[in-house]
């Protein structure tokens, strides 16, 4: 947070759109990042091919809620004609069932493309944690099942 002092002296906090942020920034060094954090994915893709796709959102019948995922990116495989999905979120707070909302999403993602859905999940937050662990495991089974493709 921020503040800024009005004539009397009163701080006003201003909230800082972490997440806008984040995505902006995600989104213009999408290529590095993944360069740079998932290797195994630059020696599979072709870097010029990704596209960034239309925000996706979901609704949660059973709570009434909208979820817009984050950041959802359609990349073709090195030398075939064949695509794949990289779909990122961004986790800047611990969060209940946060894992099955990632599973839910893979889940939604590969039914509407019907193609290998690779998940991605950073962390901000300063502490480890319980759901960072299962995200984890999440993506390396993703990842699993990716490099066999």
């Amino acid at each position: 947070m921020c503040g800024d002092r009005n004539s009397q002296g009163t701080i006003f906090a201003t909230m800082i759109d972490h997440d806008r942020l984040f995505k902006e920034l995600l989104s213009n060094f999408f290529c590095e990042f993944i360069e740079l954090f998932f290797p195994t994915i630059s020696t599979y893709w072709e870097r010029e091919s990704i596209e960034f796709l239309p925000q996706e959102i979901f609704t949660d019948v059973t709570e009434g809620e909208k979820k817009i995922l984050d950041i959802v990116v359609k990349a073709k495989f090195r030398n075939q004609d064949t695509v794949f999905i990289i779909h990122t979120e961004h986790q800047s707070y611990s969060q209940a069932g946060f894992e099955r909302r990632m599973f839910a999403y893979f889940a939604r993602l590969h039914e509407k493309y019907a193609l290998p859905i690779y998940p991605i999940v950073i962390y901000s937050q300063a502490l480890l944690n319980q759901n960072m662990n299962q995200a984890i495991a999440l993506s390396s089974v993703a990842l699993r099942a990716f490099t066999r493709h």
